[in-house]
């Protein structure tokens, strides 16, 4: 089983990594839906843009994610291209477009009709930490809920201000202004972040010592996104963080005052060419990212990871799915805070329940999907007048799985190849829903269990 696991995540990764690696470095992507494998319809030189329906967004949030030009000639590609690069903006129900030919001009004019989202939530924040959707209502339920309230197109720009509180299982409160533009290109954004947290921790190797505590933690960070085109962004965030314990006995923090504070650098880099951000049946995913934690003689150690995503389009609409992601620790002593886990966050269907704990950690999955109903838009034309046009548009959408996953943590001090890895596979039903939405029912089989049940809301990649 040891073997087959390692064997199926290798295989993950070099699948992924052919397509995902080359699409990164060398900025080729162009995998069009299974409907779109036709020879292109070309109409003439693109003349003039035309947006409808967008009472607050601005249009240049619009025109920017466009991958088209005045004065390029445009195809049934490019015009498909647009209209999910608008579309996963992320404010709209709806986006179609739509190109008239002038003739007499030998000119095509691009309309781009919306239907904007409702973007300003007062929201009850009801949630389970870890993904633990089945343990609700036992004695080890991670329920948590709080107030939030919350902006996701500010002034119009596709700014996100947000602003709230949780109480209950792993309590926190948080205040964050995302994508601040800072040039009219809008290749140039800033994210402001202030939280803090009270985190139960989930170590097994310090609850074997009887050693029960809290990290209690308050953080600032910034992060510059630059984007380089509308497919590849670079990262870079610094930041800081004042974290202590609740049980001081268990001198478990790096500086033996007990206070760990560190500053963060982090510089990442993200690729992506996925038709819908919130379900993917075609494109790419690529991330990689390095941290570094501190830089004195208590706290000085860094992490890397990398996330591959590969989504093929074949045939009648379905797509074969891969993903392949590790994380890695380097340096000097790694705190117990930032150990990783399966069975929490991360998860293996089959395994779902199983908790392992590592400082290094490799992940794979490969998932078939199958359109039972294919995404589509239904408007409330007869809604009563006191009804908000933008609750009036809704999409659904309903797909059948087929899904294997593998995963292996480990501690610096243990060889991979003597790990045991965690196997699983099985089947399910993807529910899609309006404002990108995504609940799974999923039955699995896994390394130890004959089968079990799993609920989880967004997609499994």
């Amino acid at each position: 089983m040891r073997i087959a696991g390692c064997a199926v995540w290798l295989l993950f990764l070099c699948c992924i990594a052919d397509s995902a690696l080359c699409n990164v470095f060398c900025a080729i992507d162009s995998i069009p839906s299974v409907e779109n494998h036709h020879q292109d319809s070309v109409h003439f030189p693109l003349r003039e843009v035309k947006i409808v329906g967008n009472k607050v967004t601005k249009n240049k949030i619009i025109t920017n994610e466009l991958p088209v030009h005045i004065g390029d000639t445009l195809t049934e590609e490019l015009v498909q291209e647009s209209r999910q690069r608008v579309f996963n903006i992320g404010l709209f129900n709806s986006v179609d477009v739509i190109i008239w030919d002038d003739t007499i001009q030998a000119g095509a004019v691009m309309y781009i009709l919306v239907s904007e989202r409702w973007y300003i939530f007062p929201q009850f924040v009801l949630g389970v930490q870890d993904r633990a959707w089945t343990q609700i209502f036992t004695s080890g339920s991670k329920l948590y809920g709080g107030l939030a309230g919350v902006d996701y197109n500010f002034l119009g720009l596709n700014e996100k201000l947000y602003a709230g509180f949780v109480a209950g299982y792993d309590p926190w409160g948080d205040i964050d202004y995302d994508k601040i533009v800072l040039n009219d290109a809008q290749t140039l954004l800033l994210d402001f972040s202030l939280s803090t947290s009270r985190t139960v921790n989930e170590s097994d190797t310090i609850y074997t010592h009887g050693q029960a505590f809290n990290e209690i933690s308050y953080n600032a960070s910034t992060t510059l996104h630059y984007r380089v085109n509308q497919r590849l962004t670079l990262f870079a965030n610094a930041g800081f963080q004042a974290l202590h314990l609740s049980n001081p006995d268990a001198k478990l923090t790096l500086n033996p005052s007990g206070n760990d504070n560190t500053p963060t650098l982090t510089a990442s880099v993200a690729y992506d060419s996925r038709d819908a951000v919130e379900y993917p049946m075609y494109g790419t995913w690529f991330q990689a990212s390095i941290t570094k934690y501190g830089f004195d003689r208590f706290i000085n150690y860094s992490e890397w990871s990398i996330d591959m995503r590969r989504y093929i389009p074949l045939a009648l609409g379905t797509a074969l799915c891969f993903r392949a992601a590790t994380y890695l620790a380097y340096g000097g002593n790694i705190p117990i805070y930032n150990h990783v886990f399966l069975g929490l966050n991360q998860r293996i269907r089959g395994d779902w329940f199983d908790k392992r704990e590592g400082e290094d950690l490799a992940i794979g999955s490969v998932e078939y999907r199958i359109p039972i109903l294919s995404p589509r838009t239904y408007t409330w034309s007869a809604s009563p007048s006191y009804i908000p046009s933008q609750f009036t548009t809704w999409r659904f959408g309903i797909y059948a799985t087929f899904f294997a996953d593998a995963g292996v943590p480990w501690f610096r001090n243990q060889r991979l190849a003597d790990q045991q890895w965690s196997n699983g596979g099985g089947g399910g039903i993807d529910l899609l829903f309006p404002y990108g939405i995504v609940t799974r029912f999923e039955y699995a089989f896994g390394t130890v269990h004959a089968g079990q049940f799993i609920f989880d809301v967004g997609a499994s990649f």
